[in-house]
């Protein structure tokens, strides 16, 4: 941990001006890092769900979520999300959810595949990488998946056995 905060104070470039879309992976890496601690507080969102519900952080305030940002071009995705909606069958809690933030483009490839997903809300905003909520939330791959409570991040799993302790851990899942 201490060489990661190293890394993050001498390179990264965040008392500079730039546009958000040249940032290096190695920075948005550094940036969820310092930016997005566990325990830290939630960047505030505002998204349309494919239902034309809003959906926004303000709306999950005193409730826990799952945030996936995944796509249907990626075959880890594939294998991951809908093991997460497996594992949203077994939820204790009835206000605990699940959004999804694709990043296709393709609109059609993913409609097809979400008409299937009725256990969370799913969001395609048809601008891939360059989503405002992907930067805000410094995405650089996928799946990337936050837990959120109370407008805090309580969990960063890197994979499907975290994201699942997490949630036993928080008595949202049997």
């Amino acid at each position: 941990i201490e060489l990661v905060e190293y890394i993050a104070k001498s390179y990264s470039t965040t008392n500079s001006c730039e546009h958000e879309g040249t940032k290096t992976t190695l920075e948005r890496k550094i940036l969820s890092y310092t930016k997005l601690k566990l325990h830290s507080a939630a960047p505030p969102f505002s998204i349309v769900s494919n239902k034309g519900e809003q959906l926004s952080l303000d709306s999950y305030a005193q409730r826990t979520f799952v945030l996936v940002f995944w796509a249907t071009w990626c075959p880890h995705c594939m294998q991951v999300v809908p093991e997460i909606h497996r594992l949203m069958e077994t939820k204790i809690d009835a206000t605990f959810d699940l959004i999804t933030v694709s990043l296709d483009t393709n609109v059609t490839d993913w409609k097809k595949y979400t008409d299937n997903m009725t256990l969370s809300k799913n969001v395609c905003d048809k601008k891939s990488w360059d989503s405002p909520i992907l930067s805000d939330y410094q995405v650089y791959a996928t799946p990337t998946i936050f837990v959120i409570k109370n407008k805090t991040i309580i969990g960063k799993p890197l994979d499907l056995e975290e994201l699942r302790q997490i949630l036993r851990e928080n008595k949202l899942v049997r």
